[in-house]
């Protein structure tokens, strides 16, 4: 039975009832769409079905096609154990708050049993670095203690932003446990290698085997596409420059 639920200028349709103690993880649209990357990863290689999607009049008139028929670009998809949110289309800015408790309010609703936010952060020197290191953020003091036990290394400072901050405090305030799972990444590319280090966290924090063998392939294909058009464009520039300033 499909259920029509209304929130913050969002409504949420599941598709099926959804059992309680699920773990959500959260991979909108961000830097390097490492979420994005990383939480369809997991759908394809768990063989997740879509149990919900959103919808609002706020998002970009989009429709993504899968063999023929229109799937919406926004959805959620489990397997009995996990419970994943993701997009095709960007957040607007305007949304980010009103999608962020309703997001709160439908995980609560749904009595999971914590939730993880997968995100990069930009990183100039990213094409320099063979292995994207890894951060962690939770919302309470045992999270952060979990966080130590499974060797990710917590952030000691500094700012958070978008939707992913938005959830930390608002699953806080409903007593949810909750953690952001942050990669170093290319500030404008896509990023599979930071999704590749982002999974490889999240397998330590959730004691599951993540194969990330895909991603690391691809990510090295993207490393050396990247250095041979910078190669070309330094390269171009110096012939663009006189003989007389060389």
């Amino acid at each position: 039975m499909v259920v029509h639920l209304e929130y913050y200028d969002v409504d949420v349709v599941e598709l099926e009832p959804l059992p309680p103690n699920l773990i959500a993880i959260e991979g909108l649209p961000d830097i390097g769409l490492v979420g994005v990357i990383s939480s369809f990863h997991l759908i394809e290689k768990m063989h997740m079905k879509p149990v919900a999607y959103f919808k609002s009049v706020a998002l970009p008139p989009i429709q993504s096609v899968k063999m023929g028929i229109i799937q919406e670009p926004m959805a959620a998809y489990s397997d009995g154990k996990l419970l994943i949110i993701t997009s095709e289309v960007p957040v607007p800015t305007s949304l980010v708050k009103n999608l962020s408790r309703t997001i709160a309010d439908w995980l609560y609703e749904k009595r999971v049993s914590s939730a993880v936010s997968i995100n990069g952060y930009p990183t100039q020197r990213r094409i320099e670095i063979q292995k994207p290191e890894v951060v962690g953020v939770s919302n309470s003091e045992k999270g952060l203690e979990i966080l130590k036990e499974k060797g990710i290394k917590p952030l000691e400072e500094g700012f958070l932003a978008g939707i992913f901050a938005e959830l930390l405090s608002l699953l806080k305030d409903r007593n949810i446990d909750a953690y952001a799972i942050i990669a170093e990444s290319f500030p404008t590319y896509p990023d599979p290698g930071a999704a590749a280090s982002a999974l490889e966290a999240l397998s330590k924090l959730l004691d599951m085997k993540i194969d990330v063998q895909e991603l690391l392939e691809k990510a090295d294909e993207i490393r050396l596409n990247l250095k041979d058009l910078s190669a070309k464009a330094t390269q171009n520039k110096m012939e663009a420059v006189p003989s007389m300033y060389r």
